[in-house]
Order: C-alpha cells, then structure tokens, then sequence
C-alpha cells in the first residue's frame, strides 16, 4: 500500500471510530491485509519489540475461547470475537509515530463533528421514541426528508450524534476529550482555537448524552488528569471545563434531575428510575451466575441473566451486565477477570512511563474507562 493510500485508510479508520464503527472495521481490515502482505514479502519496517501487554492480551483471548468451549459455547464465534485485539498488534508493530498522529487527528475531528451534531439534536427536540419506534417532530420540520429528522433525532431526549444510542456515542467521545486536552495530534496542537473549540464540542457531546456512566468517567479521567498534568495552563483548562459541565447540568432541568438519579433513589424521571432498578436487578442476577460457574463463567454470549421489567412487570432476558468487571467475571469466570485486571494494571503502568501530555493522556483515559465500566459494559459496545 503507498504512502497516500495508507494516510487515507488510516483516516478513514479514525473517522470510523468516532461515527461509525463499521467503517473503522472496514479500515482496521484493509491495514491488516497490508501489514500481512508486508510480512509475508518481508517489506515490513517493523521491529520485534514486544510489548509487556502482549503476553496477557493474548492469554485473554485464548481463554475467552477455551473458557466458551468448556461451557458448551461455538469456539469458532469466540475466536471471532477477540478479532479486534488484532489490531493492539498492528498498532504496535506495524504504525509509526506519523500513522498515529493521522488517525489520531481524524479521530478527533470526528469527535467534535459528532459533538457539534449533538449539539443540534438537542437544540431541534426532534425526539425517537424507541419503545414505540416514534419520532416526536416540531412542527417547524415536519417537512423535512424523513432520513435528514431521524438522524437529527434525539434518542428518548438524549443525544446520540452519528451513532444508534447514547451509551455507545459517549463512550467514544471519552478518549478523544482527554487526546485533546493533554496530548493532540500536531495538526492540532499548534492551532489552539481549533483544538479547544473542538475539545468542547466532545465535552458538549458527553454532557448531552446523558449517559450517567460516562460522566462518573468523564470526572474520573479529569481528577487523573490534574494530578499527572504539570502543566498549569491545561489544569486551568480542565478545571475551568469542569466547572462549565457541571454549571450546564445544574442549569438544565433534565440533566440536573439525571445526575442527580446518580446518588438519589427518588430522583429523575421513571425512567432513569426504572434503568436504575433494572441495573441493580442486572447485577444481582450476574453475580448468583458467577457463583454458578465461578472458574470458566458461561462462555462469550453464554450470560442469560433473567430480570423483571419494572415498566411492563414481565420477566426479560438480558445477556449483559452493564458492568464491564461483572460481564468479563461471568463470561470468563474469575480467571478472565484476573487477566482484564492484569491488562489493565499493565496498561497504567506503561501510561505512567510516558512523558510528558502522552502519560497524563493515557492515565487519564485509563482512569475514565474503568470507572465508566462500573455502570456500563463497554466491552461489549461497538
């Protein structure tokens, strides 16, 4: 692949990140035919550094295989599973300083356009009503294209940007906040009206998402942030973003009544009260699965977790936790879940050798996922 086809499958793949994982994976595939290529007529430039995440990544995988074996699960689907953690290895053997400073800069981009797009989701209040597959449209648009309302739509009064759910569209504007606050991609980094207008179009996004989780992350990463950052100017910068979020959710009825549902039994609306029940109904029933098969778990998409709906009061059947600890436990056992500690331990470790924005950048997304994954089960989300 030449110079300018592999700068734009890299972009392709850090747009796709941000909007739309399918392109993402279309890209990740065209790099990895390429790098495989290269391997193969030895072209490669790549060293053989291993990386000290490299031994427990691929531990992990194996075992969600032989783990979903065990349990009676297809193995083959399981071995497709962990197709992605392909891509930790193309990254570290293959990309060099200037390939990741491009999907960097259009993950970024993205982000912000994703943000911006949250943005005018909540300033129309045209509204998707999934239960019912309604769209709520102001009269002032209800001439419009039908394509152009619905993806302009927001989800249940929360922002979604370019993706299907709110959820998924916060999670992937976490790292790109924490990138563009302590270590931006070059482009970026010496256009600083571009880089912070683009830094609170993301922060814009999560705050309009809604999305409880994300926000414990969001202030997570940016106490992480504060404590590994030495320079003044992008503590200021975070403290005063901070500041802003948290006067933006204290203003606006919705968003202070959902945060508050955070701490407050009583608080929000029926449905942030029915989510909060249904999530502690959620974990209670992964942990009597754990207790069920406590070494090798259920096996990858072998978790049936059985849940009375308090909206209709009929039994559902969920098959995540809404915690990222919890879904590895009860799929892997707590063999699995020692191995994702160990990633994650490993992966902090390595962020803090860092220098300089990269190690407060790295700390910081660390933090923010894990605490997001909590609440969330991020690793099953695209």
């Amino acid at each position: 692949m030449s110079g300018r086809w592999r700068t734009i499958v890299l972009s392709i793949f850090g747009v796709g990140l941000a909007v739309s994982i399918s392109g993402a994976e279309a890209a990740a595939g065209v790099l990895l035919l390429a790098w495989v290529g290269r391997r193969i007529m030895r072209l490669s430039s790549s060293t053989e550094e291993r990386s000290p995440l490299e031994v427990p990544v691929v531990i992990y995988a194996i075992w969600g295989v032989v783990a979903t074996a065990l349990a009676g699960g297809p193995a083959l689907e399981a071995v497709r599973a962990h197709s992605a953690l392909l891509l930790f290895f193309i990254a570290f053997k293959d990309w060099t300083v200037d390939d990741n400073d491009t999907w960097l800069t259009w993950f970024c981009v993205a982000a912000a356009v994703s943000g911006l797009i949250a943005v005018t989701q909540s300033a129309l209040r045209i509204n998707r009503l999934p239960f019912h597959d309604e769209l709520v449209v102001p009269g002032a648009f209800a001439s419009w294209p039908h394509r152009l309302v619905r993806g302009l739509a927001l989800r249940d009064g929360r922002a979604v940007g370019t993706r299907s759910h709110p959820l998924t569209f916060a999670e992937v504007l976490l790292p790109a906040v924490f990138l563009l606050a302590a270590a931006p991609p070059r482009s970026l980094r010496t256009k600083p009206a571009l880089r912070w207008t683009a830094a609170a179009l993301v922060l814009a996004g999560i705050v309009l998402s809604q999305a409880r989780g994300v926000w414990l992350g969001l202030f997570a990463g940016a106490a992480a942030l504060a404590v590994v950052m030495r320079r003044p100017g992008v503590r200021l910068a975070v403290a005063a973003a901070a500041v802003a979020a948290v006067l933006a959710v204290a203003v606006v009825p919705r968003l202070r009544a959902r945060a508050l549902s955070i701490v407050s039994p009583t608080a929000g609306d029926v449905a942030d009260r029915d989510s909060r029940s249904t999530r502690f109904q959620i974990w209670s029933a992964a942990f009597a699965e754990i207790r069920e098969h406590p070494i090798r778990g259920a096996g990858l998409d072998g978790v049936v977790l059985h849940v009375t709906d308090p909206t209709t009061g009929l039994d559902r059947v969920w098959t995540e936790t809404h915690d990222c600890f919890l879904q590895v436990a009860a799929e892997r056992g707590v063999v699995g879940l020692g191995l994702l500690l160990w990633i994650f331990a490993l992966a902090v470790l390595l962020a803090l050798r860092n220098g300089g924005g990269w190690r407060a950048a790295g700390v910081a997304i660390l933090a923010g996922l894990i605490v997001a994954g909590l609440t969330e089960s991020w690793i099953h989300d695209k």
